[in-house]
């Protein structure tokens, strides 16, 4: 019910109806811990200490919730943390791991090698938004023929900024 309701905004009404559930010691639980965390943080933008715990207690309950709590650690500046758990995800085959990884190594902490092994990693997810931006940071490194390959994957598997950028150069 109180996911169904935060899928047609009613938030408040969501909130009420799983605060009972947070508390839980189940999977239950932890799934309205994270349906909460997610909303508070997605929706509202709090990064608080509040949001924090309920998305530590969601734990995997699904694939979002981790990645959640690592965008939540990058916006408090707490890198080591954020990458510690999108590599973990990206290993566990999370496929929107990759790119937030790629991103925090790239535009973070100027460590563009490793930003290219993440978004190797999330095109071999199916991320096409992961083959945008190798090709992006391809580009820059003057790696042009690679950089074009990528840009054409990802405007071949349906990245709009990609496509939008063949048709600039007329490719």
């Amino acid at each position: 019910m109180g996911e169904a309701q935060f899928f047609l905004g009613e938030f408040d009404a969501a909130n009420r109806a799983l605060e009972p559930l947070v508390r839980l010691p189940s999977a239950a639980g932890r799934t309205a811990a994270g349906l909460v965390g997610h909303h508070l943080f997605r929706d509202l933008g709090r990064d608080d200490s509040e949001v924090e715990k309920l998305l530590k207690r969601a734990g995997r309950q699904r694939d979002e919730y981790p990645v959640d709590l690592a965008e939540l650690y990058v916006a408090r500046g707490k890198f080591a943390r954020a990458a510690r758990i999108l590599r973990a995800e990206s290993r566990r085959g999370n496929s929107s791991a990759p790119i937030l990884l790629g991103n925090l190594y790239s535009d973070r902490l100027q460590q563009n090698k490793r930003a290219e092994r993440y978004y190797l990693r999330g095109v071999e997810l199916g991320d096409a938004f992961s083959a945008y931006n190798l090709a992006a940071i391809l580009s820059q490194q003057g790696r042009h023929s690679e950089s074009q390959t990528w840009l054409k994957y990802a405007a071949d598997h349906g990245d709009e900024k990609a496509q939008a950028r063949m048709n600039e150069i007329g490719a």
